[in-house]
């Protein structure tokens, strides 16, 4: 999520959305996994990004095997209750940055974002079940769930002067 990029939306009605837009402009918001939260240790090959992007879009495994796409992060920032949720610190961000002021509550709205993307994992998603054999490997039907290292990588981080 970026805040501040040009909209193609300049006006709503009678609202003028273009000093909201300018107000905030520059300043960026990003919920994800960071190069801080790439590494899963140990001795693994894939990092959480590459292995993120994988879940995003599916993969073919083999002649006859699947990964479903499960596109977490996106799914997840769609929910309208996260995105109520991040409504005020947003709107805390617009005035203080119309008062020439750091908009400090873009953090607010990235703890919310990031912790709302993790939630996601455990309840509200619609993904397809695990296949019977990974279910045995693993022990329970929680796709996307095994140690918690690709969910705990979710973090986010924002930028000004950036927003691109």
């Amino acid at each position: 999520m970026v805040i501040g990029k040009t909209e193609t939306v300049e006006k709503s009605g009678d609202l003028n959305l273009l000093p909201f837009r300018r107000a905030l402009e520059g300043q960026a918001l990003y919920v994800g996994i960071t190069g801080a939260t790439d590494s899963r240790g140990g001795t693994e090959r894939m990092g959480n990004a590459a292995l993120a992007a994988l879940h995003a879009r599916g993969a073919k495994v083999g002649r006859s095997s699947r990964i479903p796409a499960r596109p977490f992060l996106i799914s997840a920032m769609e929910q309208a209750a996260l995105q109520t949720s991040m409504l005020v610190p947003v709107k805390r961000a617009i005035e203080a940055a119309l008062l020439g002021k750091q908009p400090a509550s873009l953090q607010d709205a990235g703890r919310i974002a990031a912790s709302g993307v993790k939630a996601y994992f455990t309840a509200g998603n619609a993904w397809e079940r695990n296949a019977p054999y990974t279910v045995q490997q693993k022990g329970f039907d929680m796709p996307l769930i095994r140690t918690g290292t690709l969910r705990n990588a979710i973090t986010y981080r924002t930028e000004a002067g950036g927003g691109g």
